[in-house]
């Protein structure tokens, strides 16, 4: 699992690409947080590249 994030107009895009699950689960809510502690507060979750989530990366 691949994740981008990117400044947009106006928010933070954090975009995931391939499988979301138990194993890439953690590495997007570390994602995520890196983000929010790098002050971004408008957050987007782009799953539109992510071609399977169980429900540990439902969770995340």
């Amino acid at each position: 699992m691949k994740f981008a994030v990117e400044d947009r107009d106006g928010y933070t895009e954090v975009a995931a690409e391939g499988r979301l699950n138990m194993v890439s689960a953690p590495l997007l809510r570390s994602a995520v947080a890196d983000a929010i502690e790098a002050g971004h507060r408008l957050l987007v979750l782009n799953l539109g590249g992510t071609d399977f989530m169980d429900s540990s990366g439902l969770g995340a």
